[in-house]
Parts: structure tokens; sequence; C-alpha cells
């Protein structure tokens, strides 16, 4: 692959306040990421972990600031004893518009690669490193925007199955001199232990094994993409894609892929007049089949892949469904 992505862990938060690492640090330090890939969640119960609706939340700034969310629970901080539940954080959930979900989902593939060599829940991400990886600048005027998109992940809690809640992920903050990003990612680390967990038993060999949960098509640049509805589409059709398996012939209604959007849903349920749907519907999914050709690996892992280009309207996208047909894996695959 022509593109080394690298994560900076330390063990050591206070270590951002020092001055540039030696270059034995940093050699130390430094660890590859195999893949300039976005991690997608196949799993079914995971798939929209962490889109809008699914395993995390946006709080009032003043109000997360009152929680404290150490050791898997949600409580008041000026009383312990006093306990949040899910269904009073979910009615305590804000609109965001700084929330990048599309980043998150970025951060979230860097912190998965590279989580064998994480023995803390804090990591630094080089600036360069993490530009390569989204293809998004963050310097120059462009370091404010990016640092009020990843700031406005410290409005965010997240929760797992088991019922544990914890900050979704914190960061804290940049250092200029040595152009290093820190986050706290206990979260993203607990969401990713608990699919690698998850056991089967492979019948044929009479032994447990970890269920295949990510898969890699999509290039990681596209966090860069304005329209973020379009790239959910795209790791919408990845699921599928992957999850159907040896099913040649996978298919998917459109009325699933709104449903499995939220922002996409929303934005066609604000809509009364048809016109203004058919134009929402049409912009998203144009550009959605047009990155699944320029912005991931389909049409190479798959042999033969036809995905029709179908642009549902009002009156009809209760009813369409995207047949989809190919010719199995390319064996020679290389990412």
């Amino acid at each position: 692959m022509d593109i080394e992505a690298k994560i900076l862990i330390n063990h050591k938060p206070q270590a951002i306040n020092h001055s540039t690492p030696t270059p034995e640090e940093k050699k130390k330090d430094l660890t590859a990421t195999p893949q300039n890939r976005l991690a997608t969640s196949i799993t079914k119960e995971y798939q929209g972990a962490l889109n809008k609706g699914g395993f995390i939340g946006i709080l009032d700034e003043d109000f997360i600031s009152t929680i404290d969310f150490s050791e898997g629970t949600a409580r008041l901080k000026e009383d312990i004893t006093q306990r949040f539940t899910i269904e009073t954080l979910r009615e305590n959930e804000v609109e965001n518009k700084n929330f990048d979900y599309i980043l998150l989902k970025s951060l979230y593939s860097i912190i998965f690669q590279a989580k064998d060599t994480i023995k803390d829940t804090k990591v630094y991400i080089n600036r360069k490193d993490l530009e390569h990886f989204t293809g998004m600048q963050s310097r120059g005027e462009n370091i404010n925007d990016f640092i009020k998109k990843v700031n406005s992940f410290n409005s965010a809690y997240g929760f797992l199955p088991n019922g544990s809640h914890y900050k979704m992920l914190t960061y804290i903050g940049y250092k200029q001199e040595t152009g290093v990003f820190s986050f706290d990612v206990t979260f993203l680390l607990e969401l990713i232990k608990i699919q690698q967990t998850e056991k089967i038993i492979n019948k044929t060999e009479k032994k447990k094994i970890i269920q295949a949960n990510h898969s890699f098509l999509i290039h990681s640049d596209i966090t860069n993409e304005k329209d973020k509805i379009a790239v959910f589409i795209v790791g919408r059709m990845e699921q599928l894609l992957i999850s159907a398996g040896k099913v040649r012939k996978p298919h998917i209604a459109i009325k699933t892929i709104i449903k499995d959007i939220n922002q996409l849903k929303e934005k066609i349920e604000e809509q009364t007049e048809a016109k203004l749907i058919n134009q929402i519907l049409k912009r998203h999914f144009t550009k959605a089949y047009k990155l699944m050709k320029t912005k991931t690996d389909f049409y190479k892992y798959f042999i033969d892949l036809e995905i029709p280009e179908l642009i549902s309207t009002k009156t009809t996208f209760e009813t369409d469904t995207i047949h989809i047909k190919h010719k199995g894996i390319n064996k020679n695959y290389k990412c």
C-alpha cells in the first residue's frame, strides 16, 4: 500500500507537554497502522454503533460535565449514588452540527488497526499522519475547524449492550510544538474489545474462534467528503456485501437504507413536497454510487460486480430494491 498512517502511543498523558521527541523516542513509540481503510463493523448488532441513534449520543456540555463515567457507570458527580439510565441520557440528547460521525469512524479505524499496541486508554496521533489517513487538512487556518470538530466529541457518551456507560471519546488537546493530538479512547477500545471477544464454534475443527467482525474496503480519505450521508450509504452497502458472504445476488430495500441512516431518514421526514424529497434522494444516492467506484475497493474485491444505480423518488422508495450481482470474491485481491 502507498499510504502508511501512524499512531503515536504514549502511556503517560503528561508527556504531551514535553519537547519534541528524539528520533530514538519516535522510533520506539510510532506504530504503523496497516491499511488506509476504514474499519466497518459488519456484525448486525454493531453496524450502526457509531452513527446517530446507535451506541452513542450527544449531550449538552453543561449536563455531561455533571456526570462521572468512571468504571463504566454514569453517576452524578455530586452524588455518586444517583445513577443515570440509558433512557434518561437519551431524553437529554441534543443536536450538534459540528459533530462529524465520519471523522469519528476514521479515528475508530486508526485505533482498531493499532489496538494490539495500545496498552493504555490514551493515544497520541501525529497531525500529519491524521491528515494522511483522513484526507482532511488540519494545518494553518484549518486547525481551528478541525479542533472544533474533535472537541465536539467531548459532549458525547457511549454505551454497550452489557449496560456500561462511558465518555464516548475525550479530546485532550493538541500540542503545536510536537504536532500531536491526544485523546482518551476508553469507550472505543471497549467497543472493539466486545466485538473481538464474541466467539462462535468452528464445527469443522471443533474449537472456538473469533468471528470476523470488520471489513476494510472503503478508503479512509472518504472522511473528507462533504456529503456525509452519501458516505453512510457507501458504508451500508459494504455491510450488505460482506455480510451476504457467498450469496452472489444480495439485495437491499431503499427504505431499509433510509431507516438505517438516521440523518437521511430525518432529512426526508422534514419534507412534505415530493420535489424536495426527490432531490434529496437523487443527490445522496448519485454521490454514493460515484464514491463506490472511486473511494472503495468493491469492484476489485468482488468479481464482475454490478450495482444498479437506482434513484428512487417519493412514490417509489417504499418499494424499490437494489439487486446486486457478482461472481464471487477475487482471491488475488490486494488493497
